[in-house]
């Protein structure tokens, strides 16, 4: 499932997030854990990740969940964790990663309520695979781990005092951290005993 944001300016991405500075035309593919069965358009999630196009200069999001289950929270996801497949994540996340410039994870600091971690983690890493074999060479992510869209605002708040910056989005630029995609990628594991945010 995607959701496309449109009309965001274009821009450089700059040496700071990957290497030499190239103009950047295209998707930022986001990379969540599932979907919400309400609208999506008008969300948090829907806006912190417009915020997050606007400032790295993409035209378009396209959002890519591990688990295709649609539910209110993710603690409904208990029931759903050995129906989920690696295959299935790696060939979803791969085909939309390879329609994608770039990519950004999202998937939660930890895994769903009643999933054991082992197996959120194996998915994980499929997903972390997929984007690598899709053709990225990295994956950015809020923080050192794949914080939810819905949290970024709270991560990043001036309240924290981890990020300086007048705004939102320029304390959203300072939290974006990458990961170095390729064979011996270091998984971004879930956080030991903590509550999966969606």
């Amino acid at each position: 499932m995607s959701v496309a944001f449109t009309d965001g300016p274009r821009g450089n991405l700059s040496d700071s997030l990957g290497g030499e500075s190239r103009q950047v035309t295209g998707v930022l593919l986001a990379v969540l854990c599932n979907p919400p069965t309400g609208p999506r358009m008008g969300s948090t999630s829907v806006a912190n990740l417009g915020v997050l196009r606007d400032m790295l200069g993409y035209h378009e999001v396209q959002i890519a969940n591990l688990v295709p289950v649609a539910t209110r929270s993710t603690s409904d996801l208990a029931g759903e964790w050995d129906s989920i497949t690696r295959t299935d994540v790696a060939r979803r996340i791969e085909a939309a990663a390879r329609l994608a410039d770039g990519v950004v994870v999202g998937w939660g600091v930890g895994q769903p309520a009643g999933w054991p971690r082992a197996r959120w983690t194996d998915l994980t890493n499929a997903a972390t695979s997929a984007i690598h074999v899709a053709g990225h060479e990295f994956m950015l992510h809020v923080g050192a781990h794949p914080r939810h869209p819905s949290r970024w605002r709270q991560f990043t708040g001036p309240t924290h005092k981890r990020f300086s910056g007048p705004d939102f989005g320029s304390r959203l630029l300072q939290a974006l951290e990458q990961t170095q995609l390729g064979p011996a990628t270091t998984p971004l594991v879930p956080i030991s005993g903590a509550r999966h945010h969606p």
